[in-house]
């Protein structure tokens, strides 16, 4: 089945909307981790598969990934076999080779890149070090605190470098691969690569998702708007505490600033946007979420705002009495679950305008009855372009503004 759909996905040039999302994403990442330790796997894994896979994964988590792959255009063969082995163990890349768009300003890209990814993995040769992208990219990273994973993949003397780049090396656990003439898959099977990568993996993934919403909120001039809250707001804190006291990967100061900034912001009165969605679709609700936020628009967001210690149902409720809009993502699962049945009947009791959002093809006549003659945004259009469709979401959300806003201060 997951073949399948990734040879349609690659018969259609890779575009987005062929990717998978929700259970069907779940599914296949549960499915690449199986192992078949003492038995004759079943049938054998394409890198086909794992690309297919790991690139849903990666547009699921809205570009962000586990490993930033740095290398130079003479190292390109390389790169592509470690990307490959990463890949085939459920790993998402960055690679420039992949993930820069026609006409993107690469550096910036490259920064980006840099900042999405939890680990920052360079192949380090002699024209790497040497190279002014690769000077640049240890020095950007060290600057974000990253865990830095370099692989030697060509012998290095130490006496041609400067002395900022020895330093640098000095400071990282580098993994040699050049040590033996095996295949390079084995030498990279046996380097302990897969362990540094996945050894305190939820640590550095929130060392990133904290230091991107920091870097969201500085860039846009403060805005209020991307500020943690309730939920997300003590984890926040307790994980700044725990950063402190580490050796490696501590806080940036940017990180410092948004959290206390945060901390410091008064209680939020009213909200621009409910998010109502079921669990399967949660990495379409995180993506809105994290766009309504860089549009200066203050969703409710139930991952984010119901502190902990709470009754669920009723900061549910109050989250949708304190929102002008109602968005509710249409999906197979969404439209037979009966909690998000629960807030609709709730939001329509309220008189709340409702916009509701296709991401996955459903059966019409399933859909709540109160839903049913609202002409829906479609996400899967446009090639599934999230900017294009999301700007249609934006200018629907800001028709009549003044008039929902009344309705709920009312």
């Amino acid at each position: 089945v997951f073949l399948n759909h990734a040879l349609t996905w690659q018969h259609n040039k890779k575009q987005r909307k062929y990717l998978l999302a929700g259970e069907s994403l779940q599914q296949a990442q549960d499915w690449l981790q199986i192992e078949f330790k003492d038995t004759q796997p079943p049938c054998c894994l394409t890198d086909l598969h794992c690309e297919f896979i790991t690139e849903s994964s990666k547009n699921a988590q809205n570009g962000k990934t586990q490993v930033f792959l740095g290398y130079v255009k003479q190292d390109r063969a390389t790169m592509i076999e470690v990307r490959r082995f990463l890949r085939r163990d459920g790993i998402t890349v960055w690679s420039a080779q992949t993930d820069i768009a026609v006409g993107d300003d690469a550096r910036a890209a490259i920064n980006i890149g840099i900042e999405n990814a939890d680990n920052i993995v360079p192949l380090l040769s002699p024209e790497y070090l040497t190279s002014k992208e690769g000077r640049h990219q240890l020095a950007y990273a060290d600057s974000l605190n990253k865990r830095v994973i370099p692989i030697i993949i060509e012998p290095i003397d130490p006496a041609a470098l400067s002395e900022r780049v020895r330093s640098a090396l000095q400071s990282f656990q580098c993994i040699d691969i050049t040590t033996t003439e095996a295949p390079l898959m084995d030498r990279l099977d046996a380097s302990g690569l897969l362990k540094q990568v996945w050894d305190d993996a939820a640590y550095v993934a929130t060392h990133k998702t904290l230091l991107v919403q920091a870097l969201t909120w500085e860039r846009q001039h403060q805005n209020p708007c991307v500020l943690l809250q309730g939920h997300a707001l003590s984890q926040g804190e307790t994980w700044l505490k725990t950063a402190e006291t580490r050796q490696t990967q501590k806080p940036t100061q940017q990180q410092r600033d948004f959290i206390q900034a945060s901390v410091d912001a008064p209680p939020i009165a009213a909200f621009d946007v409910f998010l109502s969605y079921s669990r399967e679709d949660s990495d379409t609700a995180h993506k809105l979420n994290d766009a309504l936020q860089q549009q200066g628009k203050q969703p409710w967001f139930d991952q984010e705002n119901i502190p902990e210690g709470t009754d669920f149902q009723q900061e549910i409720r109050r989250g949708i009495e304190a929102s002008d809009n109602f968005v509710f993502i249409l999906s197979p699962a969404s439209i037979q679950s009966p909690y998000c049945k629960d807030e609709v009947d709730y939001a329509v009791s309220l008189n709340k305008r409702c916009v509701t959002i296709l991401c996955r093809e459903i059966e019409a006549d399933q859909l709540h009855p109160a839903l049913a003659n609202i002409q829906w945004i479609d996400f899967t259009q446009n090639n599934a372009d999230f900017s294009t469709n999301f700007n249609q979401l934006i200018r629907t959300l800001d028709t009549d503004r003044d008039h929902v806003q009344s309705h709920t201060k009312c």
